[in-house]
């Protein structure tokens, strides 16, 4: 009983001075269906570095169990995520929603982003982009795996400038991204 008014009291903590909703996830459906959701649950939630670790261990520091995994201190040796795959393939620089400052620019455009709403195909339309996406397939396939590799930074880093609009897009759209 104590570690659940704990958990509601820890709740409260994060959802008080932050801008969005705390959501608590509960599984719906067929037990076969979701039988490794809490086999995936429990090896996280089994982490030492996980929150419901610390939470349910020893007495731990609401500070400390608030803070910012991206503020951690790293061991000696381990890279910083953006260099983590070496300086010739540079990683996602992210942003850290618990930070006022990099939240903003989210913010800013969260309101604006709107999902434009896509029609329903006609037969004759589904028919034409599945033959385009096989064709497609087949260039993709005969190109190497350095060509496949040379186009991904692109398309990356397009989609990195413009973070806030996407993740606002997929926020307004699912509704808790």
């Amino acid at each position: 009983m104590a570690a659940r008014h704990e958990r509601r009291q820890l709740s409260r903590e994060v959802v008080r001075d932050t801008w969005h909703a705390l959501r608590t996830c509960a599984p719906v459906g067929e037990r076969r269906d979701l039988l490794m959701y809490p086999v995936r649950r429990l090896l996280e939630n089994g982490a030492e570095s996980s929150f419901v670790y610390q939470l349910s261990g020893k007495a731990a520091a609401r500070d400390e169990l608030l803070a910012s995994p991206l503020r951690a201190e790293r061991a000696p040796g381990l890279a910083l995520p953006r260099v983590m795959y070496g300086a010739s393939r540079p990683n996602s620089h992210g942003a850290d929603h618990a930070c006022a400052a990099e939240r903003k620019p989210l913010e800013a455009v969260l309101e604006s982003a709107v999902p434009t709403p896509v029609p329903d195909a006609t037969p004759a339309e589904v028919e034409s982009a599945m033959v385009r996406l096989a064709n497609g397939w087949l260039a993709w396939n005969a190109r190497t795996v350095g060509a496949r590799g040379g186009l991904a930074p692109r398309p990356a880093g397009a989609q990195g400038s413009r973070l806030p609009e996407f993740g606002a897009l997929l926020a307004n759209e699912a509704g808790e991204t």
